[in-house]
């Protein structure tokens, strides 16, 4: 989380959001293994941890490539956003 903050004084407009966001999603992401054991000792059979492990490594790369997609987005095609 604070490897991330020097991302929001990059664009002086949007600090507060960005900040927030990172806040965000920092504290979101301590709920996801509360809700995989919840997921595992409701049903062991279906829910092996292998299974819902390479399920979270799958949805942390969709993001990854998401997030990496908007960011070039607008620092490279936008250019006029990426200097405020």
């Amino acid at each position: 989380m604070l490897a991330s903050f020097p991302v929001a004084f990059e664009w002086p407009s949007a600090q507060a959001g960005i900040l927030s966001a990172i806040s965000c999603l920092f504290d979101a992401s301590s709920v996801v293994f509360a809700i995989l054991s919840q997921l595992f000792f409701a049903n062991p059979e279906v829910y092996t941890r292998e299974a819902m492990f390479i399920g979270y490594a799958v949805c942390c790369a969709c993001f990854s490539l998401v997030c990496m997609r908007v960011c070039y987005y607008f620092l490279v095609l936008t250019p006029t956003y990426a200097m405020e």
